[in-house]
C-alpha cells in the first residue's frame, strides 16, 4: 500500500503507495562516513533467492514534486528487509544517487507482528517522521538506527532513509544492502526503482 504523509510539506502529484540498543538515538545524525550515499558494490549483488537477505520494495516508478523551496528534508521509505537467516550486521545506501544525499544511517521499523510483511510504503518531511509510527503496520517505538540492529531468521524491517535535497532535481536508482552473516560471510543484495524528485521548482503536472 502506497501512502503519502505530506504534512508541514506540500507535495503534488506524489506517485507513492502505500536486537537494538536502548541508549542509541536512532533519529540523530551519524558521522559523516556512515551511509555513503551511492557506493560501487566489491561484487555483483547476490540473487534475491539465493540471498541470506531479501530487500524489497513498492516503487518502480514515481516522480515527487516538492513545491517547499530551501532546504528540504524528507523520511523516505520504500523499501523492506528479510533476514533468511541470523545475520552480525546489515548496511543501507542509496544506489544511483543524484541531487540527494542519505544522511547519517537509515533507521529501522519492525513490524508490530514479528516476520510479518510491511506493505506500507511512502515519505513525509523529515521533522514529521514520527507520523510513520501513526500506522498499524509498523511499532515505531521499536525503531533503532540500522547500524545497531543485528537481525536474526525470519525477522523483517522498513527502512527509512533520511534524505537531504543538493539539487532542485534529483533521483534514485535504487536502494542497496550490504550484509554480513553469523558466519562472516558477507554479501549485497539490492532493488532498482526509478524515483525522481522536482524540489522548489514548477511542477510539469
Amino acid at each position: 500500500m502506497k501512502i503519502t504523509i505530506a504534512a508541514a510539506l506540500s507535495v503534488v502529484g506524489l506517485v507513492l503507495a502505500s536486537g537494538c540498543d536502548a541508549g542509541a538515538d536512532p533519529d540523530a545524525d551519524a558521522g559523516p562516513t556512515a551511509s555513503p550515499t551511492s557506493a560501487a558494490p566489491s561484487a555483483e549483488p547476490t540473487p534475491q533467492a539465493d540471498a541470506p537477505l531479501e530487500l524489497t520494495t513498492n516503487s518502480q516508478r514515481s516522480t515527487s514534486c516538492l513545491k517547499e523551496s530551501g532546504k528540504v528534508e524528507l523520511a523516505w521509505f520504500e523499501s523492506e528487509w528479510k533476514a533468511n537467516e541470523d545475520l552480525e550486521s546489515f548496511r543501507f545506501s542509496l544506489v544511483d544517487a543524484a541531487g540527494v544525499r542519505s544522511v547519517g544511517f537509515p533507521i529501522n521499523v519492525p513490524p508490530v507482528n514479528y516476520g510479518g510483511r510491511i506493505d506500507y510504503s511512502g515519505a513525509t518531511s523529515w521533522d514529521r517522521r514520527d507520523l510513520i509510527g501513526k500506522q498499524r503496520f509498523v511499532s515505531w517505538s521499536q525503531r533503532d538506527s540500522t547500524d545497531a540492529w543485528t537481525p536474526i531468521e525470519d525477522q523483517t524491517g522498513l527502512v527509512v532513509f533520511h534524505l537531504r535535497f543538493t539539487e532542485p532535481k534529483a533521483s534514485i536508482g535504487g536502494v542497496r544492502a550490504s550484509y554480513v552473516t553469523a558466519d562472516g560471510e558477507k554479501g549485497s543484495v539490492e532493488v532498482a526503482m526509478r524515483e525522481r524528485f522536482i524540489v522548489g521548482g514548477r511542477c510539469p503536472f
